[in-house]
């Protein structure tokens, strides 16, 4: 009886011992594959942990010492990183949830796109401006005009589809500032995903459909981050650059782990590609490497081969391809247009192209040929493209609405109505009750209402009135002689101009910074107006490395002869596009003199004209009696032409 009590305990033990080195042995696969997830931070290489299995013959003694070493390795990692480095952990191992042998890991798969129902055509969603913000549009080929997707009073911004189609990932300022959103495709349903801040914009899928890769300036600095779609866990920083690094477009191939993005670590923004298996910055690989020319907007292929993207040289926008696996990265020109997106079958492109009074959307194949005529949309100012190969329920209830309409910014009111016949038809109206500041606060009946508007909307957007002192409006005297490097012929005098503040741009934080834009072979400057506050509530983080005009009287002769020089870092804080708007109200910038560099009056970064198609004879009619004007200027066909 003792014997076979003993040979029951001892088949007992055995079994014991049994599952306990299977226990171990799947804790220890456990513990291998979350180290094999590990995937290093920039700061700092770490390779992939891949512990053998345990032999057969070794004693339950090192069982249990090996064990508990893997155990005590991993707790001695993870308390010995930082909160971020665990939180990346979880994030990429929820990408792939670990399975018990090291050899079935596999990266993630990509959620199947459903085929399109026959009944259905591809749709192409972007931003665009309805009067004076951004909402979200969609646009059916064929179809009558652009589908309206969101109606919010601020902006919305950068839609992008998801792999499957049913949700819409995009930014807006609905809540205050800047932040993350998903839009249920199917119900229109709204979520939001980011609470922070600062500001957070440009997102792009997961292959899976999981995850948002996207740009946030969480450390004051521009960089790209991921999140859970649903918000639920992150952010995650990915790239650490001190120089901004933004819109980033995430690899659609999931054996691929890539995200394209742009970097400002140059001169000039270049696309890079980051692997998340080796998110190293001395591994990121720059595609487009060219100091001459600023690319933007990269987008993937459906099968991630190709990288399409914008690039700006001498002021024109074309559209590029680059073969991501070729041994030579050797960028194919598809166009001139900009943010590029790619038809679902991935052989064709489409980009949009401005017109004057709206915009095109051009679709050709990958030699640039045109694939279909280009679709109309009815006002300027389109942005962020995207393209999917199925009409989602939501879109295809709105195409049986109204057909869109677009709303114009502003209308010009006269202050008081020409007399037939009169002449001059037209007269200058006084700014001064109005509070602007001013030796002579005086414009155009024809133009003020405009001015008026766009002063308003620049005050709310920057938190303060950039236009409330200007430092010249319009010249009443006809004979009143230029500055040098400035035409007689001024606009001013046809009280169509006015001068920003030039003492704006001085100082160690200056309320406006100068980006230089030269186009052929005039030079243009886009002016961006420091916000107010800086919590992010309003503006955006600059993208280009402004212009230093102080830099000339530096002592560096190079920077004396140039004229200034490229700042060395780009500026911290929130800006608005002063010139985009000015443009929205019909205010256009000038080309600064050729005498810029060593001549400032005629850099002229600080004057807008609204010119409305007029020559400058013309505008002068419009205020003045024709034989004034022949005594000071001479006959018409001597001073039309400017």
């Amino acid at each position: 009886m003792v014997a076979h009590l003993f040979l029951l305990g001892d088949r007992l033990g055995r079994l014991l011992l049994k599952l306990c080195l299977a226990a171990g042995e799947r804790l220890l696969h456990w513990l291998t594959d979350a180290a094999y997830h590990v995937r290093p931070t920039p700061a700092r290489s770490l390779q992939p942990i891949r512990t053998a299995p345990t032999d057969s013959q070794v004693s339950l003694s090192g069982v249990i010492v090996t064990l508990l070493a893997a155990v005590a390795f991993v707790i001695f990692w993870a308390t010995s990183s930082t909160g971020q480095n665990n939180a990346f952990v979880s994030f990429l191992a929820a990408s792939a949830p670990p399975t018990p042998e090291l050899a079935e890991l596999a990266p993630p798969t990509a959620i199947p796109t459903p085929e399109p129902d026959p009944r259905h055509e591809d749709v192409m969603v972007f931003s665009m401006r309805h009067g004076a913000q951004y909402d979200l549009f969609a646009l059916q080929p064929g179809s009558p005009g652009p589908i309206r997707l969101t109606t919010d009073p601020e902006d919305d911004r950068t839609p992008a589809i998801s792999p499957d189609g049913s949700t819409l990932a995009f930014s807006s300022r609905r809540d205050g500032n800047w932040e993350l959103y998903t839009m249920d495709l199917a119900t229109g349903e709204i979520t939001r995903v980011t609470y922070d801040l600062a500001y957070e914009s440009a997102p792009s899928w997961s292959p899976d459909g999981l995850w948002l890769a996207y740009e946030a300036t969480y450390a004051g600095n521009l960089n790209i981050y991921i999140i859970r779609a649903d918000g639920s866990e992150g952010p995650y920083q990915v790239t650490h650059s001190p120089y901004p690094d933004y819109a980033p477009a995430w690899s659609p191939d999931p054996t691929n782990r890539q995200i394209a993005y742009v970097s400002l670590r140059g001169e000039q923004p270049d696309i890079f590609l980051l692997s998340l298996d080796d998110p190293s910055e001395a591994r990121a690989l720059n595609v487009t490497n060219s100091p001459n020319a600023a690319e933007d907007a990269p987008r993937w292929s459906p099968d991630g081969s190709r990288l399409a993207f914008t690039a700006v040289e001498d002021g024109t926008s074309f559209v590029y391809t680059v073969d991501v696996r070729a041994d030579v990265l050797v960028p194919v020109a598809s166009g001139q247009g900009i943010a590029p997106t790619w038809s679902p079958d991935g052989q064709q492109l489409a980009y949009f192209t401005e017109r004057s009074g709206g915009t095109l959307i051009t679709t050709v194949q990958f030699d640039g040929w045109e694939s279909a005529a280009p679709a109309y949309l009815p006002t300027s100012g389109a942005r962020e493209l995207d393209w999917t190969g199925s009409t989602p329920p939501l879109i295809t209830q709105r195409a049986n609405e109204e057909v869109y309409q677009p709303v114009p910014v502003y209308e010009e009111r006269l202050v008081a109505q020409p007399r037939p016949g009169a002449d001059p038809p037209y007269r200058v109206v006084n700014l001064e009750p109005l509070g602007i500041i001013a030796d002579s606060p005086y414009l155009s009946d024809r133009v003020d209402g405009s001015f008026s508007a766009l002063r308003e909307h620049v005050k709310q957007a920057a938190g303060w009135d950039v236009l409330g002192q200007l430092d010249s409006l319009f010249w009443d005297e006809l004979a009143q002689p230029a500055a040098p490097g400035q035409d007689f012929r001024n606009w001013h005098k046809a009280g169509r101009a006015f001068d920003v503040m030039q003492s704006y741009n001085e100082g160690n934080t200056p309320e406006i910074e100068l980006v230089s834009e030269p186009i052929g072979p005039s030079q243009y400057w886009r002016m961006y107006v420091r916000c107010a506050v800086q919590d992010g509530s309003c503006g955006e983080p600059l993208r280009r490395r402004p212009w230093d005009f102080q830099a000339r009287f530096s002592g560096d002769v190079v920077a004396y002869e140039n004229g200034g020089r490229l700042k060395d870092t780009v500026p911290s804080g929130y800006y608005i596009d002063f010139t985009e708007l000015a443009a929205l109200y019909g205010w256009e910038r000038v080309p600064s003199s050729s005498s810029w560099r060593y001549n400032w009056t005629g850099v002229l970064y600080w004057q807008y004209e609204k010119r409305d198609g007029l020559d400058w004879w013309s505008a002068m009619r419009e205020l003045y009696a024709e034989p004034g004007l022949l005594e000071v200027f001479g006959p018409p066909t001597q001073a039309v032409g400017q």
